[in-house]
């Protein structure tokens, strides 16, 4: 039986056993490959967009008449060999991003955060921690408190859309990214070196909630 993982309080004594199957997943690398691209794919606007021919205004005169002027026949001033004429084959609005089932999601997010918890980088922000107000010089004492090795790199920090203050206090830092937990995509969870998450999206993770 794999022995039971744990997790420093930020900001406070004493640690966090973590419970369930966030925290006891095998590590799938082609699987989370799969679910971290397809993520990042969907964020992609595809809004890049270029006009045909028959997209292009104008061009409904035939420049010249067909035959006679030792000029190859042209039938409009917007065909793609005109200046200013239409794109052939360009680029038209599209999603890039593919399909992922919804437990192939879940299993790539368990292996995410079980392989935070396993490498020491998963870290547990008590959720009074900014109750009477947001500080980003308190975030920042926190971040620097933590005992790991990479604290001051990368970081994501998740918390729930009611824990605003929580927001408020680590957006401003330098390399750390702040997501709701309504909004968790691997590709965050994999993007921080180190990831602290509050007592409340914790207790959502374990399937308290």
């Amino acid at each position: 039986m794999a022995a039971s993982l744990s997790a420093p309080k930020l900001g406070a004594a004493g640690t966090v056993d973590l419970q369930g199957d966030a925290f006891a997943a095998d590590w799938n690398e082609h699987l989370v490959w799969h679910v971290v691209r397809n993520e990042l794919l969907w964020r992609r606007q595809g809004t890049h967009s270029t006009k045909t021919r028959g997209m292009v205004k104008g061009g409904g005169a035939k420049p010249w008449r067909q035959k006679g002027t030792g000029r190859a026949r042209q039938g409009t001033t917007r065909a793609p060999q005109w200046r200013s004429g239409g794109v052939v084959f360009g680029p038209s609005p599209r999603q890039y991003g593919g399909k992922v089932n919804k437990k192939e999601r879940v299993k790539a997010l368990h292996a995410a955060l079980t392989l935070h918890a396993n490498r020491g980088s998963f870290a547990v922000l008590p959720d009074d921690s900014f109750a009477d107000a947001p500080s980003t010089k308190a975030a920042a004492a926190l971040r620097t408190g933590w005992d790991f090795a990479y604290a001051a790199k990368k970081l994501t920090v998740i918390c729930t859309i009611e824990q605003e203050n929580v927001w408020k206090s680590f957006r401003n830092l330098e390399d750390v990214i702040v997501v709701a937990s309504s909004d968790i995509d691997v590709a965050d969870v994999l993007w921080g070196r180190g990831l602290v998450v509050t007592e409340a999206v914790l207790a959502q993770l374990e399937g308290q909630d």
